[in-house]
């Protein structure tokens, strides 16, 4: 990967000092700047065009879920990685469903915060050890409270086996952008599969998708 330039956006001056004491000596990394709430964040990304967010969710004006959501209405926004103290389960469908590329706990050790940088800058997804297990969790209660709903839904066999790749793709935190270029169509086109998904499978977004691909395959 080439140099990654960086914007950290927290609250907390002594967590963004750390930050910076952290990623200092590491060749492929430019800090840009440093944010203290949503609402700067948001002037600093459009002014600066940062690759990567270091973003804590818990902000005063705006927080880091608006903010997702702001940067979601831009084509090409910077990948995020949340480093936060938040591990609860509507925290989590939260950040999922805004596509975030990464997720760490504060308490964690600093290694997993050059892994998280190391691998999304690479095109990939980085979620701790403590935060997929939040989420498998989650995923268990939700299949747990919808095993018990009578809802009427077309058996696996029915998705062609083109719907199946994409679920899959889905359930590994993919972009639209990234399964289309792996499977050699357009964004558009996948997001055609995934509308008639939702349909055959009665779900209603991509983390309800992940959970029934996970329960069902």
């Amino acid at each position: 990967m080439g140099v990654q330039k960086i914007l950290i956006i927290d609250d907390h001056p002594i967590f963004r000092q750390a930050l910076k004491n952290i990623l200092a000596h590491e060749d492929r990394i430019e800090i840009i700047g440093e944010c203290s709430d949503g609402d700067q964040a948001y002037e600093k990304v459009m002014e600066l065009g940062p690759d990567l967010l270091l973003l804590d969710i818990e902000m005063p004006i705006l927080d880091g879920p608006s903010l997702l959501k702001k940067l979601n209405e831009h084509e090409n926004r910077p990948k995020v990685i949340v480093i936060s103290q938040a591990n609860e389960p509507h925290r989590l469908k939260q950040l999922l469903e805004a596509g975030v590329e990464g997720h760490i706990l504060k308490t964690e050790d600093s290694q997993n915060i050059l892994n998280a940088i190391e691998q999304v800058s690479k095109g990939e997804r980085y979620f701790s050890s403590k935060i997929a297990n939040s989420f498998y969790q989650m995923l268990s209660h939700d299949s747990k409270v919808s095993s018990e709903e009578d809802i009427e839904v077309e058996s696996k066999e029915s998705l062609s086996k083109r719907e199946i790749e994409v679920l899959r793709f889905v359930s590994e935190g993919k972009t639209n952008k990234e399964v289309g270029a792996t499977l050699g169509c357009s964004e558009n086109t996948i997001k055609s599969h995934k509308t008639n998904i939702m349909r055959k499978i009665n779900v209603r977004n991509s983390v309800e998708m992940t959970h029934w691909y996970l329960k069902n395959f």
